[in-house]
């Protein structure tokens, strides 16, 4: 394979990956709702179609023990994907709450750390009290608004999947200009 196709193909590659990043990019910061429950779904079929799968593979072959299990991972995993494709914001909601009870425990052991610096006589004892303070505020607003930081991550996506796009435009660019000025003794290695 010479230079010049080796070169053609990781244009057009890089190129459309760019643009494929962009796209998504861009719909991620303007819909990021809408993001949410197509993920959400995404996650519905994949493990509705486990489900499935397990459920048939005990009802062609069921022996023993842990093919009852696999029948009652299927079925489970069938009503979980039931759940997320009646309530697609089920996901975010869910791990949004779960983190931010996470966050709030975390919170008061880290108040907890600033009484006890205080009563070893840290000056800067205070700093740990109002990180927990803030902490737990965060966490409490995560349990009750889950689907605004979820909003905010998609977003948070969105942004960097455009400015990966950007940067894989100006790689095939810098190097489209390297190769028209006749530097074209680039050593391959595969």
């Amino acid at each position: 394979m010479d230079i010049h196709s080796l070169f053609t193909g990781f244009k057009i590659n890089a190129i459309l990956t760019a643009l494929v990043e962009l796209v998504l990019g861009i719909f991620l910061i303007l819909n990021p709702t809408a993001s949410q429950f197509a993920l959400c779904s995404l996650v519905g079929c994949g493990i509705l179609i486990y489900g499935v799968f397990s459920i048939i593979t005990y009802i062609r072959n069921h022996e023993g023990y842990w093919d009852h299990a696999r029948l009652i991972a299927g079925i489970c995993a069938v009503i979980v994907a039931l759940i997320f494709f009646a309530n697609p914001g089920f996901l975010f909601g869910f791990v949004g709450t779960i983190i931010g009870f996470f966050i709030i425990v975390s919170a008061f052991g880290e108040i907890r750390r600033a009484m006890t610096l205080n009563a070893f006589g840290f000056d800067q004892w205070w700093v740990a009290l109002i990180s927990g303070i803030v902490f737990i505020c965060f966490g409490i607003s995560l349990v009750f608004f889950p689907g605004f930081y979820g909003n905010l991550l998609m977003r948070v996506i969105g942004v960097f999947l455009v400015l990966e796009a950007v940067s894989d435009l100006l790689t095939v660019h810098r190097i489209t200009v390297f190769a028209k000025n006749g530097r074209q003794n680039i050593v391959i290695r595969y």
